[in-house]
């Protein structure tokens, strides 16, 4: 059969009701079985002994969204609503989260109290009826305690607290007494307090299947980001001491510390910049513009200029460098200079080689600059030697502003390891800066171990205090793994991952309402996308989730998102995955829009997926794959990853593992060392990459445009792009038209009855999705400011020609509730029969019968 070019594909109003619940043959409590209900009462979760998620014996799985801000506190006449409709749509677990962060309504904190100690009794109240209204429909609670609540001095903690944003307030905690003490006060209240509406304590009840720590945090990923540096020395008097005797307890004194560290303490040495002072203008020094950026560099007076009149679209796309540098790995070396911007900025110096690879040599800082001139130093030991290295000033590419620069030195010399003033007798040895500036690698292995220890302690303490002081009968998680390392959070009762593709960025302002991108890309393109970072993180014997996830509006691809999730998440045996976000909202529930970057109730390409998404996953449709490579991770090669590469390396990317390998295979971590069980890892093809069960396969036509297909009894589906061909998925054909996206297209067919020669399916079948009049800033389409256009929502119904192996077979056009609103046209096909998939129907949703 040709494929359908007529009618071609285009825009149609697709807005789904914010309150719909009624009964329809989308509904997917009607064909999905749900093993987590007995006797229409919720079963509480455990862990296998599979290392699985297990209800009353039998393998659970869950299926998630975020509720964020006020949206955890509807009015109660608007919880029926939600709970009712989330349940059609599959959804089984609510996380609750950011609910610490604002005063009621937007939050739970109570407005009558100036602190952040007082939970507030009417949101108390309406969290209760929604998690009971949630609870009727066979859905679970998961609970976070710590996520962006700010500390404050009214708190009783010390007054310099107060300078702090709401992240870096939550630092102190892993260290400061006072601090832990109120996180544990927070758990109380909220998880011990009765609800009046179930008769049970969060604590106790079933339908809370997980009660989460700390949301994307940890001490180590706070010292490696700069965060630690900027908390005050007050607060972090705990810390130092605790360091201290650390050390003393481990080296016993000064001369054993600074032998173990090979303190290494070198003269000055001679100068290895040319024209560091600019006596002589521009000499010696390259001026570097990229991807557009438009830029001026000029010197004089002993002072070179950067003057950024057009930012590029990353940091490193204005850059000042000097070449021809010759450094030995690890001898001293000291770095100073002078350096001011017309305006508040940051600017990254670093030491690299001057050729491909372009590899770091172990000296790269992030510093603020300002109007006041400020001098900078910093003594290094390079990691490696070599005799043609650059010293690079970037950081400046993506802001108009104007940097200055002066009295930029490099000579061999200075001293690393311990400090000549520090004494570990005295308690006197400082704690590190980011970056360990003036260490040894042997210091910087010492401190490490120290914070990791540290970090691990704060984790049992607040489990032991969940689970034996308030009697948490429901999962307790740390959080995200990529904030800590694998093996901490695999010490709790499941391990937990984020991840999105193509998260919003912020070139200026964080989370600035106008200045904003989000690339507009699909993830077919890329083998795997963020996939990798989800799957590489699991730890072998532990339950894995990913509590968020999402290809953030205004995307025009992002119908893929929760497929491609499901899909790869059943295929690595995931236990759970959850959309963030649900809403943010407190009310103003019917937008018939697409809100914001992250919202999906109100999302029409998102939301219409839900169905089709939940039989991949929750049902299982496609199968775990058959081989598992269990990869050995050690705890000290964590810490050393974490330093050498940076907190999103700490996985089995670690270790080598090529990403495409969770697209086959499923992938776990042997935590500690323990001896993996696999051999060599396999070699991955970057065209077409099949699962081992055949199910799945991720393809590249000669353009390098993706395309991934779905095989399995129960579902089958395309992603990506295939317009203008026909795609045989296992004995049903479609021959898909023009689209307005090069021939991208989502279709996804799922047995809500019986199988794919007799019984019921739904086809789901769009492209891209905006609002109507959205305000795109550019031809790429990554912003529309503010101006993200009116309702109603619109999406792409694509033409697709399909014949199905049934001579009788009826097929309907459903309409926003799922309701047949129309029956097509069906043609008799030898032993089967056609029909069009046509934009003229104005839906995404089709249900067809095949006798």
């Amino acid at each position: 059969m040709a494929a359908a070019q007529s009618p071609v594909s285009r825009y149609v109003p697709w807005v789904l009701p914010w309150d719909d619940a009624a009964a329809s043959s989308l509904s997917v409590p009607a064909w999905l079985e749900r093993p987590w209900l007995k006797d229409g009462k919720i079963v509480r979760l455990t862990v296998g002994p599979d290392g699985h998620l297990s209800a009353d014996g039998r393998r659970a799985r869950l299926f998630g969204v975020n509720l964020c801000f006020g949206a955890c506190f509807p009015e109660k006449v608007d919880s029926e609503k939600i709970a009712s409709r989330m349940a059609k749509f599959g959804i089984n677990c609510v996380r609750f989260h950011h609910m610490d962060n604002r005063r009621f309504p937007d939050g739970i904190l109570d407005p009558a109290f100036p602190d952040s100690r007082h939970l507030s009794p009417e949101a108390l109240d309406r969290l209760d009826y929604l998690i009971f209204c949630l609870t009727q429909h066979g859905i679970y609670a998961n609970i976070n305690l710590l996520v962006s609540r700010k500390f404050t001095s009214r708190d009783g903690l010390p007054a310099s607290i107060d300078g702090l944003d709401w992240k870096d307030s939550h630092i102190p905690g892993f260290f400061l007494p006072e601090h832990l003490s109120l996180q544990k006060e927070y758990a109380r209240e909220l998880l011990t307090h009765r609800n009046p509406y179930t008769g049970l304590t969060f604590a106790e009840d079933p339908a809370v299947a997980i009660v989460e720590i700390n949301n994307e945090n940890g001490l180590l990923c706070a010292w490696y980001s700069g965060g630690l540096d900027r908390v005050p020395e007050e607060l972090k008097r705990p810390l130092a001491d605790r360091w201290n005797r650390w050390l003393m307890q481990r080296y016993r004194d000064t001369a054993g510390l600074e032998k173990a560290w090979k303190t290494l303490s070198a003269s000055a040495g001679e100068e290895l910049l040319k024209n560091g002072n600019f006596a002589d203008g521009q000499q010696s020094w390259t001026f570097e513009r990229h991807s557009g950026a438009e830029a001026s560099f000029s010197a004089s007076g002993g002072i070179a200029t950067v003057q950024v009149t057009k930012p590029g679209t990353a940091s490193w796309h204005v850059q000042m460098t000097q070449r021809g540098i010759a450094v030995q790995a690890g001898a001293p070396y000291t770095l100073s200079f002078v350096a001011r911007a017309d305006r508040e900025q940051t600017i990254t110096v670093l030491l690299s080689q001057a050729r491909a690879p372009w590899r770091n040599l172990g000296f790269s800082e992030t510093v603020a600059v300002g109007p006041t001139p400020k001098r900078f130093t910093f003594v290094f030991a390079p990691s490696e030697s070599e005799v043609e290295s650059r010293l690079v000033f970037s950081g400046m590419g993506t802001q108009q502003a104007s940097y200055s620069f002066s009295s930029v030195s490099l000579a061999s010399g200075g001293r690393i390891g311990l400090g000549e003033q520090e004494r570990v007798e005295d308690r006197s040895v400082a704690l590190f800066s980011r970056g360990a500036r003036g260490r040894t690698q042997e210091a910087v292995s010492d401190w490490m171990e120290f914070l990791a220890e540290v970090e691990d302690t704060y984790w049992a303490q607040m489990y032991r205090f969940l689970k034996e002081d308030l009697g948490v009968k429901g999962l307790v998680v740390g959080t995200a793994a990529a904030f800590s390392t694998v093996s901490a959070m695999a010490k709790l009762d499941a391990v937990d991952t984020h991840s999105y593709w193509q998260h919003p960025s912020f070139p200026g302002r964080p989370w600035d309402p106008v200045v904003w991108n989000v690339g507009n890309k699909t993830m077919v393109n890329e083998n795997g996308g963020t996939l990798p970072g989800i799957f590489f993180r699991r730890a072998a014997g532990k339950p894995h989730l990913c509590t968020e996830y999402n290809h953030p509006a205004p995307n025009t691809f992002s119908a893929e998102a929760f497929l491609l999730l499901a899909a790869y998440a059943a295929l690595q045996d995931t236990d759970g995955i959850f959309a963030f976000t649900y809403s943010h909202r407190t009310s103003a529930w019917d937008q018939r829009k697409i809100p914001n970057f992250f919202d999906i109730d109100q999302h029409p390409g998102k939301m219409a997926t839900f169905p089709a998404a939940a039989a991949l996953f929750l049902r299982a449709d496609v199968s775990p794959a058959r081989e598992e490579l269990r990869i050995s991770l050690a705890r000290r090669e964590e810490l050393d990853a974490r330093y050498g590469k940076g907190r999103g390396q700490i996985s089995a990317l670690t270790k080598g593992v090529p990403p495409e390998i969770c697209l086959v295979h499923r992938v776990a971590l042997e935590i500690d060392g323990k001896p993996a069980q696999t051999g060599e890892i396999p070699a991955v093809s970057s065209r077409e990459i099949v699962s081992d069960t055949g199910q799945l396969r991720w393809t590249k036509d000669e353009k390098g445009r993706g395309m991934v297909t779905c095989f399995s009894p129960r579902s089958r589906m395309v992603v990506g792009y295939c317009g203008g061909k026909t795609v045989d998925l296992g004995g049903i054909r479609c021959s898909v038209g023009s689209t307005m996206q090069d021939g991208w297209v989502v279709i996804a067919l799922t047995c809500l009855e019986g199988a794919f020669d007799r019984g019921r399916l739904l086809i789901t079948c769009l492209g891209s999705c905006e609002n109507t009049e959205m305000g795109w800033k550019n031809p790429e389409r990554t912003t529309v400011g503010k101006d993200w256009g009116k309702p109603p929502s619109l999406v792409e119904a694509v033409a697709v020609g399909m014949t199905v192996p049934s001579a009788g077979a009826r097929v309907w056009a459903l309409d926003e509730k799922g309701q047949r609103k129309g029956e097509l046209t069906v043609s008799r096909a030898g032993t089967g029969s056609s029909f069009t998939l046509s934009p003229e129907w104005n839906t995404v949703w089709y249900e067809v019968e095949l006798p």
